[in-house]
């Protein structure tokens, strides 16, 4: 679903290998942001439909939900539908949906990341964004901070290098 520059996924995946017939499933949440794909990819096209590797934030709904730590959803037959049709909705509507609205802008994407979690990517990169993020919507105060946490976290790895320079380039101007 669309919001602005944002796009909030939710993807089922199958256990295809499954023998015994059954259909078990789990769920991917996911965020993207165009502002942070065209940050990452200069200005490159972005997708028309953000897939899981897109996302900027995300997990398996067991990252966000523990009670549900390797839990999968099974459909074994047809007769399983009435009983697994409401169980997802409702989570869906208590708390998948309030989940994903919460990161559903850059401004959500920000204010999560503020809090040190970062699912679906390493802090590295959870610095990296959130740098940025400050540096382009507030508040700027912070960027100076983030920018030192993540020279520190960088190290001398070729990955830190590359988010180093990439973000310097808006931080030093």
């Amino acid at each position: 679903m669309w919001r602005g520059g944002n796009c909030q996924l939710i993807k089922f995946l199958t256990d295809t290998r499954s023998k015994t017939g059954s259909l078990p499933f789990t769920l991917y949440l996911g965020a993207f942001s165009k502002r942070l794909w065209y940050f990452e990819r200069d200005h490159q096209a972005a997708p028309k439909v953000p897939d899981q590797p897109h996302c900027q934030w995300g997990g398996f709904l067991e990252q966000f939900l523990p009670q549900y730590q390797d839990h999968w959803f099974d459909i074994s037959s047809e007769d399983r539908v009435p009983d697994v049709g409401p169980e997802i909705t409702d989570l869906l509507e208590t708390a998948v949906l309030p989940l994903l609205a919460r990161v559903g802008t850059d401004e959500g994407l920000r204010d999560y990341w503020l809090t040190g979690r970062s699912p679906g990517v390493g802090n590295l990169q959870r610095l990296t964004y959130l740098t940025y993020l400050c540096h382009e919507i507030g508040p700027r105060e912070a960027v100076r901070g983030l920018f030192e946490e993540l020279r520190s976290e960088a190290g001398v790895s070729p990955a830190g290098e590359r988010a180093l320079q990439k973000i310097a380039a808006y931080v030093e101007r």
